[in-house]
């Protein structure tokens, strides 16, 4: 019990600094919302990025089964486990490129909606930007604004 009071006073401290201090109250405020899901399913780039990542995802896939078979055809216990080493390595590596590449272009596409994002909510002069699926009731929608802006 003693924790939860804790919790609630720490958690109301932290409204009343981030809400006390505006020069705005809450009810002044112009508020917009964004589905940050709707725009990841139809913004192009991220679209192509995860389309890759499912190619690069299958190509491993091969590559794994490939090994095993490859590994399974060898004689001589040494051979093998060398051969095996050698595959491994290569798998590693290959996972580790996609990696590096899919997380590069995700924080492209990150970046590139943040921006957007608040490029239209200057535009329309909104003071705070939520996510959709954070809000019950309340705000305005300007998904399909950016959807646009992304497009262009």
């Amino acid at each position: 019990m003693k924790s939860k009071t804790k919790l609630f006073i720490v958690t109301f401290a932290v409204f009343g600094v981030l809400f006390g201090f505006s020069t705005k109250t809450l009810a002044q405020s112009k508020i917009a919302l964004v589905d940050m899901v709707q725009i990841v399913h139809n913004y192009d780039k991220a679209k192509q990025a995860q389309a890759e990542l499912q190619a690069n995802q299958a190509e491993l896939n091969k590559m794994i089964t490939n090994a095993r078979q490859e590994v399974k055809k060898i004689k001589g216990e040494n051979k093998k486990k060398e051969r095996e080493k050698t595959l491994t390595e290569n798998i590693m590596n290959k996972s580790k490129l996609f990696r590096e590449n899919f997380s590069k272009k995700w924080q492209q596409v990150q970046s590139d909606v943040l921006v957007t994002i608040k490029q239209v909510a200057d535009r329309e002069k909104f003071d705070l930007v939520m996510d959709k699926q954070t809000v019950i009731a309340g705000g305005e929608d300007i998904t399909q604004k950016v959807l646009a802006e992304l497009k262009k």
